[in-house]
């Protein structure tokens, strides 16, 4: 196999299995380095166009990625390009997963639902692979993005939010930007051979802090919208709180909360879903970060999230995650010795 080859392969195959990728076109000639660089894009993120001004005739490119836990964590640096996400190729995958941009080195914009995310100097966006964007660099930069699966944000942050936080730029100059920022660069710079037991719960603990920091940005809503938003965010807050108590029940959350059962289903329903199917995922990614992180039993970690019997817990687990939990936890461990 050739050098090249090796290069374009190591693109098209190492994130998807988990492990580090890296990628340089600088020993490509422009045309071939460029076509490579587009695969490479499309393989490891989502499937793009790629654009660079008529009169370029020389293009450096490099990527550097490995997983921890829930995230993949890339640096793209690279020359002046634009790379651009059409419905047509939204409508050909179901591969949607969200984004995180943060540009670590020199200037950049992020355009999606008519809005553009100016960022600079360790400021970061959200973006949905869901939906037509461009990122349009004028300038040699370098950038973090951090793949997010659309599950693992949904149960963190409603998707109907997040379609007003697209191309709104976090600063990193003060606030949970500027930590959030300093946490996800120091991220790209660990050891890619971190274990699943300490790769996982640092991958969630990060994304828990990306949350805080993008439901701190202003949004266009209405004071009701923006209301219903807050107690919704409240009745997430007290469930994550309480999974692992078994009789937990509508009426509880409700009481608790100071609100009627009719308005709680209603922010729920808002949001695309309802209170006992959130508590059900709730329970099951709670389920999944205990076997990815402890040594506890299917049946222990089905009691530790509030399953009344562990036959119902694995059930739930293979309808959510196509896989029962102990095959779960063992391609997890196979995965981490590769």
């Amino acid at each position: 196999m050739t050098e090249k080859a090796q290069i374009h392969d190591a693109a098209r195959t190492a994130l998807d299995s988990g492990e580090s990728v890296q990628l340089s076109t600088r020993a490509l000639g422009t045309t071939e380095g460029k076509t490579i660089w587009t695969t490479a894009l499309g393989q490891n993120f989502c499937e793009m166009d790629t654009r660079w001004e008529p009169t370029v005739d020389h293009f450096d490119g490099e990527l550097f990625g490995h997983r921890f836990g829930e995230l993949t964590v890339t640096t793209v640096t690279a020359d002046p390009h634009d790379a651009i996400r059409t419905p047509a190729m939204i409508a050909d995958t179901d591969d949607h997963d969200f984004f995180i941009s943060l540009l670590t080195r020199g200037r950049g914009e992020i355009h999606q639902d008519r809005r553009v995310a100016r960022l600079s100097n360790g400021a970061f966006t959200l973006v949905d692979g869901a939906r037509p964007w461009m990122f349009r660099f004028q300038e040699p930069f370098q950038q973090l993005i951090v793949r997010i699966p659309r599950s693992v944000l949904a149960a963190r942050l409603p998707e109907p939010l997040s379609r007003h936080l697209t191309a709104a730029p976090v600063t990193a100059v003060e606030g949970a930007g500027r930590f959030v920022s300093a946490v996800l660069q120091q991220m790209s710079q660990l050891d890619p051979a971190l274990s699943a037991a300490t790769g996982a719960p640092l991958s969630l603990s990060a994304l828990d802090m990306l949350v805080t920091a993008l439901s701190g940005v202003p949004v266009d809503l209405s004071p009701t919208a923006r209301a219903h938003v807050d107690d919704l965010h409240r009745a997430h807050h007290l469930i994550q709180g309480q999974l692992h108590d078994p009789t937990l029940s509508l009426a509880d959350i409700s009481a608790t909360l100071g609100m009627s059962r009719r308005y709680l289903s209603q922010i729920f329903r808002e949001h695309g879903s309802t209170p006992n199917a959130w508590l059900i995922r709730a329970r099951l990614e709670r389920g999944r970060r205990l076997l990815l992180t402890t040594d506890a039993s299917v049946a222990e970690v089905s009691d530790r999230v509030g399953f009344k019997d562990v036959a119902h817990f694995s059930r739930s687990f293979r309808t959510h995650f196509g896989v029962s939990p102990s095959r779960y936890r063992t391609h997890a461990l196979a995965h981490e010795r590769q």
